[in-house]
């Protein structure tokens, strides 16, 4: 019970886990007579499960980078040609219901080398423009995003909103000034307006920026 509830953790949560709270889902396992659904419910409504220190601990897997992306960019409505599906993950070294072998794969940092972690990047600016190795004939509505967050005339406010929505974590000060820089490309930050000129092609400049940051790779 303790060796699946072990990778249960691993799976959800982080990688190194905490034993005595996988003891304590080990033994609401056994008690519920190897009830996985009873084991998860015990594990997903823990205030150990919501503690903030695991936020952006876990590196996300392809399914997370085209699937997530794709719910994340509001594309969910759109029509995906299989090889685009499948061929992206395939790229980035998951073959969708073929494993490596029977415990799945290894995940967390084996997701990254040299080669997918550009891969990762390439695929994320394709769901954003639509073009790029696979033309989709739709690109992602970046201005209706934005304007979704709380005040998007606010560059400051944006771009927080922003980092909350692709990165799920607080910004912290560095980072949030290279965000406002993408966005505002020399502009001040008052002269900023969602509806100005231009103002489209910085929004989408600024997401093409954030995939590409390590933050984006982590959930």
């Amino acid at each position: 019970s303790k060796f699946i509830c072990t990778k249960l953790y691993q799976w959800f949560l982080y990688e190194q886990v905490d034993d005595s709270f996988v003891d304590g889902m080990a033994d609401v396992f056994r008690n519920s007579n190897y009830n996985i659904k009873t084991v998860m419910e015990y594990f997903l409504t823990s205030e150990h499960f919501y503690d903030p220190v695991f936020r952006g601990a876990i590196i996300k897997n392809p399914l997370n980078i085209v699937q997530g992306g794709i719910r994340q960019f509001g594309l969910h409505g759109n029509v995906f040609p299989d090889d685009f599906l499948i061929g992206w993950q395939w790229f980035m070294g998951m073959m969708p219901l073929d494993p490596p072998d029977v415990s799945g794969w290894p995940g967390y940092r084996s997701w990254l080398n040299s080669i997918t972690f550009p891969i990762r990047k390439i695929a994320s600016i394709n769901l954003l423009d639509g073009d790029g190795w696979e033309d989709l004939g739709f690109m992602t509505d970046v201005k209706t995003i934005a304007q979704s967050t709380t005040d998007p005339n606010d560059a400051e406010i944006l771009v927080e909103d922003l980092a909350l929505l692709m990165f799920g974590t607080p910004l912290i000060d560095t980072l949030k000034s290279n965000l406002l820089t993408a966005l505002l490309d020399g502009m001040s930050i008052g002269e900023w307006n969602i509806n100005a000129v231009g103002a489209e092609d910085r929004l989408r400049n600024l997401f093409r920026y954030m995939v590409r940051l390590p933050e984006y790779q982590l959930i």
